[in-house]
């Protein structure tokens, strides 16, 4: 009997992570999965198709494998939909009723989802005290006071004060009160430890609030939803399909579809999902920020 496809998923993920092409071995794989679709599960044909994506390598099945797995979309996460259609996207599978499905169960949890959470701070973080970004500036100087002075104490206790040693202890606290005065009127700037310079950005008078779990969840949230942009011409290609196959049946109908006009799966999605995309930035890989920058791009322009 054929494997189980979450096992199935374990093994294509290995190869995809070794870059280990295996063509009979692929075969296999392609052959066992279409066998067990109907006990398959999302999240494990999305691992599988994103590995055959990652070794480049052909996913070959019938309709009705796509039908099938199209009935099994409501309720998947974001974290199986986002891959899935980048895999549909380049697979070249632009099956219309799997891609609609897609498309609408993402569309539906983004619009669900509170984009604004991700901007808006923790209210526990914001509560907190603003500590100072550095310490405070009277510290140091005051230690090294009691430094300088304990070692003056230990070197002029055998030697006799004079008047000449009297004034060039003054002159030198003057000089000491003077590089403390510039000092303090320095600006003080945070240091980059990547770059190993000082950054030149605004001065931040308190800690920021810093919680490695959240980046972490902001990276991981601009990863999958940069994946969804990925296969956002899977969408595109069904919706120019549909359209110029409704607008030859149409006829004389074509005035009253311009009166209401409707905007496109792909159309909405882009627009649902740019507030994610601009929050989570960092989370995307220098292809994905390409394809975001070119795709918003071409929306700005044709808005």
């Amino acid at each position: 009997g054929a494997a189980d496809p979450q096992t199935l998923a374990v093994l294509c993920k290995a190869f995809a992570a070794l870059k280990f092409k295996d063509d009979e071995m692929m075969k296999a794989v392609n052959a066992a999965l279409i066998d067990r679709i109907e006990d398959a599960n999302v999240s494990s044909v999305s691992e599988i198709l994103g590995a055959f994506c990652d070794l480049s390598m052909p996913f070959e099945a019938p309709v009705e494998f796509w039908v099938t797995l199209s009935g099994k979309i409501p309720g998947t996460s974001i974290r199986y939909l986002s891959p899935l259609l980048r895999a549909l996207r380049l697979l070249e599978v632009f099956e219309p009723e799997l891609c609609e499905a897609v498309g609408q169960e993402l569309l539906q949890q983004l619009e669900d989802a509170r984009p604004t959470s991700v901007l808006d701070p923790d209210p526990e973080v914001s509560s907190l005290p603003k500590l100072p970004s550095f310490a405070e500036r009277p510290l140091m100087p005051s230690l090294e006071a009691a430094i300088s002075v304990d070692k003056d104490a230990t070197e002029v206790e055998d030697a006799s004060p004079t008047e000449e040693s009297e004034d060039f202890q003054v002159i030198a606290s003057a000089a000491e009160e003077d590089e403390e005065k510039e000092e303090k009127q320095k600006t003080r700037r945070w240091y980059n430890a990547v770059t190993r310079k000082l950054d030149s950005g605004p001065k931040v008078p308190y800690f920021a609030p810093f919680d490695p779990d959240e980046c972490f969840k902001r990276n991981l949230r601009g990863f999958r939803v940069a994946q969804a942009l990925e296969g956002l011409e899977a969408l595109r290609a069904v919706s120019e399909r549909a359209s110029g196959a409704s607008g030859g049946d149409k006829g004389d109908t074509s005035e009253a579809s311009e009166a209401v006009p409707q905007r496109s799966l792909h159309e909405s999605l882009l627009d649902t999902v740019k507030p994610l995309v601009t929050s989570a930035l960092q989370g995307l890989t220098p292809s994905q920020l390409a394809l975001a920058a070119e795709l918003y791009a071409k929306g700005d322009n044709d808005g």
